[in-house]
């Protein structure tokens, strides 16, 4: 089975997060760990029937040495601009400084606004969708509707002078709704 895009975007997505969560050194070598050894996951139990989403996590046991080359150039890609793109979501998420934002929710808004801007490919609903799509999944019951808002004033007005994320002012988003991390109890 060859690499969808779909495919690409949520691997791709799963390293960005790990950017977060690693130190920058060992980086590198989690990313080559999750490629080799990604499990299968559980089905959705509803209707017995797998969402696109579970298969491609079980086709991802399946991928060449090609297609982990291209998924790891890509979250490569996106690390090397993460500076430029954490400045544009800081100065459009006004009172939301990029660490109290769900770590999740913030690689989805990435990964996004990464397409958007160096991805001539994928149409900007198209990577809007996708990540609201992605943050249902594997984010928090309010992560949708947030990643949803934030990439929406990221698109509307992208000339628009930017704020610094200690900006007052009332935002999209405000800021009771933005989810946090999730935590264990």
């Amino acid at each position: 089975m060859s690499l969808t895009r779909k495919m690409l975007r949520e691997l791709t997505m799963k390293m960005v997060y790990q950017y977060d969560v690693y130190p920058k050194k060992e980086l590198d070598a989690q990313m080559d760990a999750f490629l080799e050894n990604c499990e299968e996951p559980e089905l959705p139990a509803e209707d017995g029937e797998p969402d696109y989403i579970y298969l491609t996590r079980l086709d991802v046991l399946r991928m060449t040495d090609a297609e982990r080359a291209a998924v790891k150039a890509r979250a490569l890609d996106v690390f090397s601009k993460i500076r430029e793109l954490d400045r544009e979501i800081a100065g459009r998420t006004e009172g939301w400084k990029l660490n109290r934002i769900a770590r999740v929710d913030l690689a989805l808004i990435r990964l996004a606004l990464y397409e958007i801007k160096y991805d001539d490919q994928v149409p900007e609903a198209a990577a809007i969708n996708e990540a609201v799509e992605l943050a249902k999944y594997y984010g928090t019951d309010e992560s949708p509707r947030f990643v949803n808002g934030v990439l929406a004033r990221l698109v509307r007005d992208p000339e628009a002078e930017e704020k610094t994320p200690e900006a007052e002012g009332k935002s999209d988003v405000p800021a009771e709704e933005a989810p946090q991390e999730k935590t264990e109890d």
